[in-house]
C-alpha cells in the first residue's frame, strides 16, 4: 500500500489489509461480533449479521471487479504452517492451468492444490464461481510474524501483479528455485483430534513421516494427571 505507485499501475488493484477486522483485532478466527467464522461465510447473505453481509460485499461487488485474487492467509494463534501458495483441485482444467500459472509466478517453496475440508463456503471457491483465477495461501502461523513467511510474501505479491501484467517485468524467482507442486491426496492424510488438549508434536514441519508413525500426543487440560493420547499418521508425507 505504501510502495505501490499509481503510475506504475496499469488496471485496478484493490487492498484489504484485513478482510474482516473486527476478529483481526482481536486475533482470532471467529469474528466476536457474531461467533462466524468469515472464511466460511461466502457467498454470504446481505441480510445475515455482520460476517455474511460483508462476505457478500466481497462477492457481489468487489469479485465481479477482478481478473485476480490472492489471498493472503497464515495458520492464526492455533496452526503452524511452512509458507505456501494453496489451490484448489478444479474439474475445469483451463482454469487450473491458469491457478497454476498464477501460483508459479507467487513462487512459494510449496504449492498445495488440495481438495478442502468444507470448501464450498471460502473466498476461494467464491472467486472460482465467479471465474475469477484465484489462490489463497498460507504463510505461517502461530501468531507471530515469521521473516521467512515475510520475504516470501513481499516477493510474491509483487510476482503475482507482474504476472497479471498489472506492473511491468518478470516474476523474479525465490532462492530455493521453482515452487514444489503437491497435493492432500484424501482425508486420511489429516491428523483430526478427538478432544481438546495441548499438542505435542512428535515432528517438525518440514519432515518426511511415515504412515503409522507417532504424529504426537495430545494432553488433556482438565485431566493433568491422565496419560495424554497419542495419535499417529495414517498416511505417508511431508509434515505440512
Amino acid at each position: 500500500a505504501r510502495s505501490l505507485r499509481p503510475e506504475a499501475v496499469q488496471g485496478r488493484v484493490i487492498l484489504l489489509p484485513a478482510m474482516h477486522y473486527p476478529a483481526c483485532a482481536a486475533g482470532k478466527r471467529l469474528s466476536p461480533l457474531d461467533g462466524r467464522d468469515f472464511n466460511r461465510c461466502f457467498p454470504g447473505d446481505p441480510f445475515g449479521g455482520f460476517a455474511l453481509s460483508l462476505a457478500h460485499f466481497v462477492d457481489s461487488v468487489l469479485l465481479p471487479l477482478c481478473a485476480f485474487q490472492m489471498d493472503l492467509h497464515s495458520g492464526g494463534t492455533g496452526m503452524d504452517i511452512l509458507p505456501s501458495a494453496v489451490g484448489h483441485m478444479l474439474d475445469h482444467a483451463e482454469m487450473q492451468a491458469r491457478t497454476l500459472a498464477m501460483a508459479d509466478a507467487f513462487g512459494a517453496p510449496i504449492t498445495l492444490l488440495l481438495r478442502e475440508v468444507n470448501a464450498g463456503p471460502t473466498l476461494l471457491a467464491a472467486a472460482e464461481n465467479r471465474g475469477v483465477v484465484a489462490l489463497s495461501s498460507e504463510l505461517g502461523g502461530g501468531g507471530r510474524l515469521n521473516p521467512q513467511a515475510l520475504a516470501i510474501t513481499k516477493r510474491g505479491v509483487r510476482n503475482v501483479l507482474r504476472h497479471a501484467g498489472v506492473l511491468e517485468g518478470v516474476p523474479e524467482a525465490g532462492a530455493y528455485g521453482a515452487s514444489r507442486r503437491m497435493t492432500v491426496p484424501d482425508l486420511g492424510h489429516y491428523v483430526f483430534a478427538p478432544c481438546d488438549g495441548i499438542w505435542e508434536a512428535a515432528h517438525p514441519l518440514g519432515e518426511t513421516v511415515a504412515a503409522g508413525a507417532p504424529a504426537g500426543l495430545l494432553h488433556r487440560i482438565e485431566d493433568p494427571a491422565a496419560p495424554p493420547i497419542g495419535l499417529s499418521y495414517a498416511a505417508y508425507g511431508l509434515l505440512w
